[in-house]
């Protein structure tokens, strides 16, 4: 095997260990947290060879999305969800998109940019949410345990 192939299986192995780990040890965050820092040191380590690490995993990630989007929709039960949450969830939602944009326009407002540009930049950052997307897992855990 390449060195390539045995820093990614390698990753891989250390981010299924910590999260797992962290999960059987009782911390959920932890694990989140730990593959996170795990591929951060990782990126800092591999200067050279990081870049081909980074397009293996970004080819494993195109069929790994759909199964973990997929799974998580189906382990949701609609049929407990009153209309009254569903609303106060998407009022949740709408409030903290306008926050971050509001925000976000204000931050870029010092630097030179027309508004049409401001606000370009306040929607190019929405999406940008990857350690929220790693935490969400906690919350999601949380629910699974009361129910």
């Amino acid at each position: 095997a390449s060195r390539v192939q045995n820093r990614l299986i390698f990753l891989l192995a250390c981010g299924v260990l910590t999260l797992f780990g962290g999960r059987r040890a009782g911390f959920t965050g932890a694990g989140a947290l730990g593959v996170v820092v795990t591929s951060f040191v990782a990126s800092i380590g591999w200067k050279t060879e990081k870049e081909q690490v980074v397009n293996c995993l970004k080819i494993l990630w195109q069929f790994a999305q759909p199964v973990l989007f997929g799974l998580t929709g189906a382990a949701v039960n609609v049929d407990f969800l009153n209309a009254d949450v569903i609303g106060l969830g998407l009022a949740t939602i709408a409030v903290g998109i306008a926050v971050r944009l509001a925000v976000t326009y204000v931050v870029v407002s010092g630097q030179g940019f027309t508004p049409k540009e401001k606000l370009f930049v306040a929607l190019a950052w929405l999406p940008k949410s990857g350690v929220q997307a790693a935490f969400g897992s906690m919350a999601f855990d949380i629910v699974k345990e009361e129910n």
